[in-house]
């Protein structure tokens, strides 16, 4: 996630993904209890009628795109090692996003 921090000569690869604009998207961030981001994942987004699921890149984020505008979406985030931590009436209008913090077994 940005901003991204460089030390003085320092070097660091950077790969960006291009979609099409969509009114309303979710960005999802999964994260440690000492804040770091968790690469792998799984990443569930439900609501009556609808289902789609993401796993977590190395920047640990899953993004879903051309949602309906909604508040009673369902994050559900499951990863080896971690409790599942469900995130209940996420509310979807415009360019959404939710964090999710995962607690180790």
């Amino acid at each position: 996630p940005l901003p991204i921090n460089l030390q003085p000569a320092q070097d660091l690869a950077l790969s960006f993904y291009l979609t099409d604009h969509t009114t309303n998207t979710l960005l999802a961030d999964v994260r440690d209890s000492n804040g770091v981001l968790l690469e792998g994942a799984l990443v569930d987004l439900t609501r009556n009628g609808f289902q789609a699921t993401s796993t977590s890149g190395t920047c640990g984020q899953s993004f879903f795109r051309a949602l309906t505008k909604a508040a009673d979406y369902i994050v559900t985030v499951s990863k080896t090692g971690y409790q599942t931590t469900v995130e209940n009436n996420v509310d979807i209008n415009g360019q959404s996003r939710v964090s999710v913090t995962l607690t180790a077994k």
